[in-house]
């Protein structure tokens, strides 16, 4: 059972919609095997695959190598190419990820901050404090990085 075809996509040039054109060429050449039989073979969801190849943004490095893995392609040589479509050169430090949902580089900070991390409530014992949680990241908000930086 063949899966739906995948939308048109036209490299235009740019180096993400490049990728992931090139990405569908090499499922191609492995004989087009379907997102489903990818995942089995790579371990990684058969729609974090299909998207890797939608061209609509950046698959991670992880899921750009599952894909290639699972079409046999030369994982060291596609690397490369995320590095290029990402704007990165391999002797660059940091992480080699681009920013996700939900990252300091993506979520700049919208309120100021407060000195204070934690709050009382009225069920707390006195003189005791629980951690404020932000609404959109679901951590405490003292170890947000969006919050109270240094200084």
């Amino acid at each position: 059972m063949a899966g739906r075809p995948e939308r048109a996509l036209d490299p235009d040039g740019s180096a993400l919609r490049t990728l992931a054109f090139e990405l569908r060429q090499l499922r191609g050449e492995a004989g087009s095997p379907t997102y489903r039989e990818m995942a089995r073979r790579s371990g990684v969801g058969a729609s974090t695959l299909s998207q890797a190849a939608a061209g609509e943004r950046l698959p991670t490095l992880p899921t750009l190598r599952a894909y290639v893995g699972a079409c046999g392609g030369d994982v060291a040589e596609w690397e490369q190419r995320w590095l290029a479509a990402a704007g990165r050169r391999p002797e660059q430090d940091g992480p080699a990820e681009p920013p996700t949902a939900g990252s300091p580089a993506t979520n700049p900070p919208t309120a100021p901050c407060t000195s204070a991390a934690t709050s009382s409530s009225p069920s707390s014992p006195p003189g005791s404090a629980r951690t404020a949680w932000s609404r959109s990241s679901a951590r405490p908000a003292a170890a947000s990085p969006r919050c109270c930086g240094p200084g």
